[in-house]
């Protein structure tokens, strides 16, 4: 028996439901986004798209950093061999020094210690 004309075969069939599938998977992703109030996604982004290493680009920002860097420490080091180094005086400590050690009660009373004799000589 033969199909009639009218009656669609199963590939068409098949067709209209992926293609009804698509636009209502588009349209929620469109409600999703719309509620989120995210922008719509591109559908054109290859999202599997990955990248390994640095490209010409990041590798000229290290360079141009690299050589802003050594040239700003060549500067430094030419500044601080063109001044003249200040010689730095010391004090002497004097040989006589001793701190007075004074301690206070809970009532605020000074409390007098006798001097310890291992401090002596």
């Amino acid at each position: 028996m033969a199909s009639s004309q009218m009656e669609p075969d199963k590939d068409e069939r098949t067709r209209y439901m992926r293609e009804y599938d698509a636009r209502r998977q588009k349209r929620a992703d469109r409600l999703f986004h719309w509620s989120l109030d995210m922008p719509p996604e591109d559908d054109d982004t290859n999202i599997n798209q990955q990248s390994f290493g640095m490209g010409w680009k990041e590798l000229a920002a290290v360079g141009l950093l690299m050589a802003a860097g050594m040239g700003g420490t060549a500067y430094v080091m030419q500044q601080q061999q063109t001044a003249a180094p200040q010689p730095i005086q010391q004090q002497a400590a004097p040989t006589d020094a001793g701190y007075e050690v004074v301690f206070y009660d809970a009532n605020g009373n000074q409390i007098q210690l006798d001097r310890w004799p291992g401090s002596e000589k």
